[in-house]
């Protein structure tokens, strides 16, 4: 899982299906008294889940839609410049361009953070090498990763594994 710096303010950026499992994140940051922004997109404003619970927890949220229904018209990673004033660690969860984008920013900056990968899993035991990442395994070691171990992965971002266990790009 994640883990909280000492200090905020927090950046929250969640693509697609990828806010839900960020909430849990945000609840802990509020109860240790961080300061927390959001960042979330999707394709249309009705798959923006779990807006109207983040509201009650963040300082600062900003939306993006592909389609422009909801927040600027976009990728949400092009809103996150403004957000990323003072901020001491980014937590990202969406799709893998996403959080190349993320990690790039981080990088950038010099900034700590741990993104949440998502990979095709059969067995979730390590042992079927389907979620392979440059011999990491996302369901054995992850499935957060640092911006550090990130930062040595080539296929990250690139190219992953199909159902059928083929290498396709992301």
């Amino acid at each position: 899982g994640y883990t909280l710096p000492q200090e905020g303010p927090i950046l929250l950026v969640g693509g697609g299906c990828g806010g839900p499992p960020l909430y849990p994140l945000a609840r802990l940051a509020r109860e240790r008294g961080l300061e927390v922004r959001v960042a979330l997109g999707a394709r249309t404003a009705a798959e923006l889940a779990f807006q109207r619970h983040f509201w009650k927890l963040a300082t600062r949220i900003v939306l993006a839609t592909d389609d422009g229904s909801e927040g600027i018209m976009g990728n949400i990673t092009e809103a996150l410049p403004p957000l990323l004033e003072g901020v001491k660690a980014i937590y990202a969860c969406g799709p893998e361009a996403m959080l190349k984008r993320v990690a790039e920013l981080c990088w950038e900056r010099d900034l700590p953070g741990q993104l949440s990968l998502e990979r095709y899993m059969k067995c979730g035991l390590g042992l079927c090498g389907q979620c392979a990442l440059d011999g990491l395994l996302v369901c054995r070691d992850g499935p957060v990763f640092t911006m550090e171990e990130l930062r040595a992965v080539k296929e990250f971002g690139k190219t992953r594994r199909d159902a059928c266990g083929r290498e396709v790009p992301v």
